[in-house]
């Protein structure tokens, strides 16, 4: 399923990520209950990094909002 860059931002902020950037190229999001997790959505793709370290890359075309969460869980089960 083929997503735009504003229905992945929209996506992620209904699950609690928060913009702490924004340019005419990229927005990056942060979840304040996830510190180091940050995510980067451009104009083509989004990248998901925990404390610096790449944990997912896609394109917007191939963007899935369930296997980001999913992502999401596992990098945070991992610090438990």
């Amino acid at each position: 399923m083929a997503f735009s860059e504003s229905e992945i931002l929209n996506a992620l902020t209904e699950y609690g990520f928060r913009p702490a950037y924004r340019s005419s190229a990229v927005t990056v999001l942060v979840h304040p209950e996830q510190p180091g997790l940050e995510v980067r959505v451009g104009t083509t793709q989004a990248v998901i990094e925990r404390d610096g370290r790449e944990i997912y890359r896609a394109s917007h075309r191939e963007f899935d909002i369930n296997r980001a969460l999913t992502m999401f869980a596992s990098e945070r089960s991992r610090e438990s």
